[in-house]
């Protein structure tokens, strides 16, 4: 007998009941995609308008005055202080590493990446970022603010989000620049004695640059000679951080007082000028690199340590690691650039119609040095090397004057203009002014002078180089 419940004219109540439950879950699934449509885009765009206005706060805390920290000045700080409910990482920029890298480990789409890379080119190739340089990344959750990278001790590039585009500029560091002043007597050489004093070494080489024309600090220093300066110190807060000009000076060499003081015009022409208004700029420097020692003098008769024999050398062998960059010691236009025999690598500048310079056994020129370039005095147009006949790394340097090779160290080179007439007042006015704190330097108290514009009478033109 069968058990069922249901007859031939019976009903089963469960399609409909399954029916009326399919329905209503139909439509509250509806329901909840609609409520979706609705309320998500809105919820969105308040994220959005969000992580807007907290990269807006960024921007105006980039605009406002701040102070940033650099490397050297704050173990681990770096260039813009944290912004309150943006998330700042800071760091370094690995060996090998590029910006993509950076973005990319910080979760940043390869969309942003491009734009970043994009927005910096017009001001700064981003190729170019150097291992041990600092950077600082802002965001506001997913939604990119800025990122900033340390250039050099005075300068930083910096690329940000605003409204939705990307925009590029590189910013200077407020400074405040300060004239400070230095007494010395050389021990053993000036760079030794200047760190001695407490000072770092580019101010060492700032005063190099001032008497380039007139001392081979290499060759001329002795011990026993001294020198007093006054000089620009930038500094962030109570730190410095890196050095100005130089404003005046005194360098006595082997009993020689040598003076120079800065001057700009009104015309915005700067140099170094003697206290009787010649400039000391000449048309050659001094010397075209920085050398340990002399290895050979300029000599008609000198043993050849490779051929065995006495013959001529008609120029002046510097002594230096390979890579040491050679400068160029005149404007003048590249007449040969390439292998020449025994000279090894070689370059021959010619500077005008009386003098030649000669640049020999470099282990190569630099970037764009080719015949028919015109060259700068002071550019870097090759490094040392020991191609050629040579017995080890150095630069043979020789001068042709009128056709006919002279010792480099006895050559007498005229002069760049002097102070011009119209501006002879102005200069005397400051020449006088820091004469007489030459004159009392080492004998009254150092005093620190916060320099102002072209208006403060120790500086002629603006500090900002």
């Amino acid at each position: 007998m069968s058990n069922s419940l249901s007859g031939p004219g019976s009903q089963k109540p469960y399609p409909f009941v399954v029916r009326a439950v399919f329905y209503i879950c139909l439509a509250a699934l509806g329901a909840g995609v609609i409520y979706l449509v609705v309320r998500l885009p809105s919820r969105s765009a308040g994220e959005a308008a969000r992580s807007e206005r907290l990269c807006e706060s960024a921007e105006l805390a980039l605009a406002s005055p701040y102070v940033p920290k650099l490397a050297g000045l704050a173990s681990d700080s770096l260039l813009y202080e944290q912004v309150s409910h943006t998330e700042e990482i800071k760091g370094t920029i690995r060996r090998r590493d590029t910006v993509s890298d950076l973005l990319l480990r910080h979760g940043f789409s390869h969309e942003l990446v491009h734009a970043v890379n994009q927005a910096a080119r017009p001001v700064f190739d981003l190729r170019k970022i150097r291992a041990g340089q600092r950077y600082a990344l802002a965001s506001a959750g997913t939604t990119f603010c800025h990122f900033t990278y340390e250039i050099d001790p005075e300068h930083y590039l910096l690329v940000e989000s605003r409204g939705g585009e990307f925009h590029s500029e590189i910013r200077e560091y407020p400074f405040q620049i300060r004239a400070d002043s230095l007494v010395g007597i050389i021990a053993s050489s000036l760079f030794k004695t200047v760190l001695d004093l407490g000072e770092g070494p580019d101010l060492a080489l700032e005063l190099t640059e001032v008497f380039a024309w007139d001392i081979d600090f290499f060759l001329d220093i002795r011990k026993g000679d001294s020198f007093k300066i006054f000089f620009e110190r930038k500094c962030l807060g109570d730190t410095t951080v890196c050095y100005g000009r130089v404003l005046a000076a005194d360098f006595s060499v082997q009993g020689k007082s040598h003076k120079a003081v800065y001057f700009c015009d009104e015309t915005g022409y700067d140099d170094y000028y003697t206290f009787e208004g010649g400039s000391l700029r000449k048309a050659l420097l001094k010397a075209p690199l920085r050398y340990t020692r002399i290895s050979s003098n300029f000599s008609y008769r000198r043993f050849h340590p490779v051929r065995h024999r006495y013959a001529p050398h008609l120029g002046i062998d510097y002594a230096a690691p390979t890579g040491t960059p050679v400068r160029a010691t005149g404007d003048g236009t590249i007449a040969f650039a390439g292998r020449k025999g025994d000279n090894g690598n070689m370059i021959q500048i010619r500077h005008n119609e009386t003098y030649k310079t000669y640049y020999l056994h470099l282990s190569r020129f630099a970037k764009g040095i080719s015949k028919g370039k015109h060259v700068k005095q002071g550019d870097v147009i090759a490094y040392v090397g020991s191609t050629g006949c040579s017995t080890g790394p150095h630069l043979d340097y020789r001068i042709k004057k009128h056709g006919k090779f002279i010792n480099p160290r006895k050559v007498d080179l005229p002069a760049a203009d002097p102070v011009a007439d119209a501006y002879r007042p102005q200069f005397e006015t400051l020449r006088d002014h820091w004469a007489g704190r030459l004159a009392r330097l080492g004998s009254e108290p150092t005093e620190e002078i916060a320099l102002g514009g072209p208006s403060n009478p120790f500086s002629s033109c603006s500090p900002d180089r």
